[in-house]
């Protein structure tokens, strides 16, 4: 599979069932390894660079991986805090997304 997305853009991945969606999904956000290949995001190669990586992607699963009972801007902070967003920024940033 070879994908190329702009900054900014905003993708989903179709397909039916064992089509390999969220095997390629894990892979891409590192939380499982590829068996072969490579998979670079902004030019960050996984393996090497993770955090990198990391930090320029965003996914939105099929299921709710955080407690219901939290907030938006709780939801918010929370990933901000996985991002790395400095915590002199975390408030304000929040904010002005909620």
């Amino acid at each position: 599979m070879s994908l190329c997305l702009l900054s900014g853009e905003c993708f989903g991945l179709l397909g039916p069932n064992g089509a390999g969606k969220t095997t390629t999904v894990s892979v891409i956000s590192s939380t499982a390894t590829p068996d072969r290949g490579l998979v670079s995001v902004a030019g960050h190669p996984i393996d090497h660079d993770r955090f990198a990586a990391k930090q320029r992607i965003g996914v939105c699963p099929q299921f709710d991986l955080v407690a219901a009972e939290l907030t938006v801007e709780d939801h918010l902070t929370f990933y901000a805090r996985i991002k790395g967003l400095p915590a002199a920024e975390l408030r304000g940033r929040v904010r002005q997304a909620a």
